[in-house]
């Protein structure tokens, strides 16, 4: 049996509305194989959800084109180190 690791990048976020925390996300990928993010989206406060839906949409794909920004570097990163 060997020993076998992974990196990953973690990325955290929450959209924020009046100092309450309405929604949190998660997002990571893996290092090893890009290719493959792993996005999660959890809803903290319901009621707020609700009343500043746009809001949350807008933080939301915010967070999603942050994610998939990194998700692109560690793609070229990975491509570029292939071809070395």
């Amino acid at each position: 049996m060997a020993l076998t690791t992974s990196r990953s990048i973690s990325l955290s976020g929450q959209s924020i509305i009046n100092g309450i925390t309405v929604e949190t996300y998660n997002a990571s990928v893996s290092e090893t194989n890009p290719e493959s993010m792993y996005i999660n989206q959890s809803t903290v406060n319901n009621e707020m959800r609700k009343a500043n839906r746009a809001q949350c949409r807008k933080d939301r794909d915010e967070f999603e084109e942050l994610a998939y920004s990194i998700q692109d570097e560690i793609i070229s990163k990975v491509a570029t180190a292939k071809e070395d």
